[in-house]
């Protein structure tokens, strides 16, 4: 990997920049950055516990949910690769990407509808299985990002052959957010209301732009798809 830019690690910095402004707002409960960085870090340090460390590729199959939030910033935290599952595949794509991926666990939100998930013979770590756990004491989150490292992969869908999985980087987030701050003229006080699947790549940009810009997101945890709604 080309060495890069070295990026602050953006929940840390934000956590302390901005303590007590909203960073999340859910249904029946609001989490400042302070609020947020303490759960994720806590979420880490048992992710930490099971074995989960840098460098490491988790896929995560997520429906939108306060859990599934944390697990990607917590997976973050350590400096895994995260892939990001789409929960409405069918049972023959989801397990090609899988099988191409090939994680050293599939980290499932309780809430998610597993039905072809089960099917699949691979290593799953639920995250009520990851709460039940205690702390690591050595866990210590990322303390910077090279900009050119891989945060997380993203399946596109390929017509000619087998689905492609896009590799994307702290740059490509970062690069992001600033020519959509520029195009947009986002202030501190806007706020994002994510209605898409946190598992596609718009949603997880507007993750990683709360970070960087200081401003919170509503999650909406339900989102409609173009066969179903998922609630």
């Amino acid at each position: 990997m080309k060495r890069g830019h070295i990026l602050e690690n953006w929940l840390v910095k934000r956590a302390k920049l901005d303590p007590d402004k909203i960073a999340l707002i859910l249904e029946h409960a609001d989490f400042t950055f302070s609020e947020l960085n303490t759960t994720v870090q806590l979420f880490a340090s048992k992710l930490s516990s099971c074995g989960i460390s840098e460098n490491d590729p988790i896929a995560l199959f997520t429906d939108n949910c306060f859990n599934g939030y944390v697990a990607i910033l917590a997976l973050q935290q350590l400096g895994a690769q995260t892939i990001l599952l789409d929960t409405q595949l069918s049972l023959k794509t989801l397990e090609d990407h899988i099988k191409d991926c090939c994680p050293k666990t599939i980290l499932v939100s309780d809430s998610a509808d597993t039905t072809y998930l089960d099917q699949i013979d691979w290593d799953k770590t639920f995250v009520s299985e990851v709460l039940s756990l205690k702390k690591n004491p050595n866990y210590r989150p990322i303390q910077d990002f090279n900009e050119n490292k891989i945060v997380a992969i993203f399946y596109t869908p390929n017509a000619a052959s087998f689905d492609t999985g896009v590799m994307l980087t702290y740059r490509n987030f970062f690069e992001s957010a600033m020519g959509t701050a520029l195009n947009l003229g986002i202030t501190k006080q806007d706020t994002w209301v994510l209605t898409l699947p946190i598992f596609n790549v718009p949603a997880y940009s507007v993750i990683m732009r709360s970070l960087i810009y200081g401003i919170g997101v509503n999650l909406i945890e339900c989102f409609i798809s173009t066969s179903s709604i998922k609630c």
